[in-house]
């Protein structure tokens, strides 16, 4: 569960032309969590020689932890929004919308146990970003053409290297009618990002480029009444 409030104004100076600011405040989010966790092992009649407890012969191992139950918060950052539109009559439009976000404004909280030192984690590796979202229509008739693209980032400072961007480019086509209206987008979503295994204390750790190529289809129909 969670709840936030978001406040904002949009101007309209002249005619074609719109820009609007909003902030967004944390959201606060509370978080049920159950764990366990189990292993089991296949020794294949492995024979291991002990001299303090006696030579033993391995096969089948089982082991299994306990089951653990806690209740933390996250306070995720507060946002702040701009964004501008230019409409060209029955034409169409462009527009485009800015979010700064400070990640390092995350927090975590619980009465079960401390979280310290994942704050302080926080703290020390991540920074601000900046998000962008640019998009248009052309209006022909009925007919609507539409295309966007959108850019999020999940910074971090220059104490580790892990960085995460996902890009996403959309094309979209629809129809609007008297009464009802169709609309059909395709999303590429790419996400790029490095992976490594374990970090070193230089940070001289190897890194793998990893790019994720995502692809959906969203058909919207509805009804004007």
């Amino acid at each position: 569960t969670g709840f936030n409030a978001t406040f904002g104004l949009i101007v309209r100076p002249i005619n074609f032309f719109r820009f609007g600011a909003s902030v967004s405040t944390p959201t606060l989010y509370n978080l049920n969590d159950t764990y366990d966790a189990s292993v089991t092992a296949n020794w294949n009649d492995f024979y291991y020689s002990d001299p303090i407890g006696g030579d033993t012969v391995l096969n089948n191992l089982y082991a299994e932890s306990a089951l653990v139950k806690s209740n933390f918060s996250l306070r995720t950052p507060f946002k702040v929004s701009g964004g501008a539109a230019l409409f060209f009559g029955d034409v169409g439009f462009v527009s485009l919308d800015v979010d700064y976000l400070d990640y390092s404004l995350m927090f975590l909280s619980s009465n079960d146990f401390s979280m310290d030192a994942d704050n302080d984690y926080i703290n020390d590796n991540y920074t601000n970003s900046l998000n962008l979202r640019a998009g248009g229509e052309i209006r022909i008739d009925v007919i609507r053409l539409r295309a966007g693209y959108a850019m999020n980032n999940v910074p971090t400072n220059s104490t580790i290297s892990f960085n995460t961007a996902n890009h996403r480019l959309s094309a979209g086509f629809g129809l609007r009618l008297d009464n009802v209206f169709f609309d059909l987008a395709l999303v590429n979503n790419r996400i790029n990002k490095q992976l490594s295994p374990y970090i070193l204390a230089d940070n001289s750790q190897p890194v793998v480029d990893a790019t994720v190529n995502n692809f959906s289809g969203i058909l919207t129909m509805g009804v004007n009444f």
